[in-house]
């Protein structure tokens, strides 16, 4: 099973290898991609994070330092063996 689809899929698998991390979409949106499409890249997001977990990466949820979503992360804590 692939697990990223499409290409900001693939940018955000590459940061979770690269630098351990996935923070929110919200961080790496500008212009109109921000303004109109912020909640379908959210939905990406989760999406892919779902894949993730059911591949067998182990992702860690750290939530913002109010306690919610909006400054929120994800931290790889183990890849799957294989």
């Amino acid at each position: 099973m692939k697990l990223a689809r499409g290409t900001y899929q693939e940018y955000l698998l590459y940061k979770l290898e690269t630098f351990g991390y996935l923070d929110h979409p919200r961080f790496h949106l500008k212009g109109k991609a921000r303004n109109l499409y912020l909640y379908k890249y959210i939905t990406s997001y989760r999406h892919l994070v779902e894949r993730l977990r059911k591949a067998g990466y182990v992702l860690e949820y750290e939530p913002g330092p109010r306690g919610g979503e909006y400054m929120s992360k994800y931290i790889l804590v183990s890849r799957p063996l294989a």
